[in-house]
């Protein structure tokens, strides 16, 4: 994982480049609209709507990077991990194979239990099932550890490298911030966030 320094660049590049691409897609919406409103020819107009989707998307990709950086630390308070977890996964839709158990009957933890919730909701709700199939999880709560494993899952040695750079890995979560909003939570609450690669791909988090 990178640090502090590292994200901050990250932040710092991303509001440059949002600034600097902003005016580019604003000219080309004008005039896009502009095109739908004095022109019939139907080649003219379909090619307007799908420049129009693409602007959309690029609004949406900077959108979704920014809801990251606007994740501030909240107020701590203690709550015990292995109910919250519990109740997690039984929220879980059933079309997710999830198995939970814990090495202890209750372990109390001080934090912002919002974000660990998020984290959770990232790591069963996120999921690409479209790149898998049959995906099952085994959550283990331990001492002062909680671990995410899912089963018989592998992602691309190139997209290992850089896991964690918003937009450089699709494979896993369906979003493309995924992997880097839950490293941005683990760095502000400052939990211990590991990866394990075999025998299973496994996300370790230490509090």
């Amino acid at each position: 994982m990178f640090d502090k320094n590292a994200n901050n660049i990250i932040e710092s590049l991303t509001r440059n480049l949002s600034h600097e691409v902003k005016n580019p897609l604003t000219t080309i919406k004008g005039y896009a609209q502009l095109i739908e409103l004095k022109s019939n020819d139907e080649f003219a107009l379909k090619a307007v709507g799908i420049m129009n989707e693409q602007i959309e998307a690029i609004e949406n990709q900077f959108n979704e990077i920014y809801s990251v950086f606007q994740k501030k630390h909240g107020t701590d308070s203690e709550f015990d991990l292995v109910s919250l977890v519990s109740a997690s996964v039984e929220g879980v839709s059933a079309n997710l194979d999830i198995e939970f158990a814990s090495e202890v009957f209750e372990n109390k933890i001080t934090c912002d239990q919002e974000m660990l919730i998020r984290m959770l909701d990232i790591f069963f709700t996120g999921i690409n099932f479209e790149y898998f199939n049959d995906i099952s999880i085994k959550v283990c709560c331990g001492n002062d550890n909680l671990k995410i494993i899912y089963n018989d899952v592998s992602i691309p040695e190139a997209e290992m490298e850089m896991l964690f750079l918003p937009y450089s890995s699709k494979t896993l979560f369906k979003q493309g911030t995924a992997f880097y909003e839950l490293y941005y939570i683990c760095m502000t609450e400052k939990f211990d966030l590991t990866i394990e690669k075999s025998p299973s791909l496994s996300f370790i988090i230490k509090f």
